[in-house]
């Protein structure tokens, strides 16, 4: 299998928290958008890097729910997973 690899620069994480963090139903709702196509890449088979202080990598549901309880909430988890 072919994995392409996908890149969150910092510009693009400055937005996400962003967004969090001006909180209101719009912006909350754009970075849920956002988190459920990383975890659509996820479910393909591809991981997504993340620039931050450091590079880190999602290569699994459980990367990615770890990554969002610590820069978002729990809440997000539920809405990026809810079917």
């Amino acid at each position: 299998m072919c994995r392409i690899k996908h890149l969150i620069d910092k510009k693009s994480l400055s937005e996400f928290t962003d967004m969090f963090e001006y909180g209101n139903a719009s912006t909350v709702n754009w970075l849920i958008s956002k988190l459920k196509i990383i975890k659509s890449i996820i479910d393909n088979g591809h991981f997504v890097s993340i620039e931050g202080d450091d590079i880190i990598t999602l290569k699994t549901h459980e990367d990615l729910k770890i990554w969002i309880s610590k820069l978002f909430d729990e809440v997000s988890i539920e809405e990026v997973y809810k079917t």
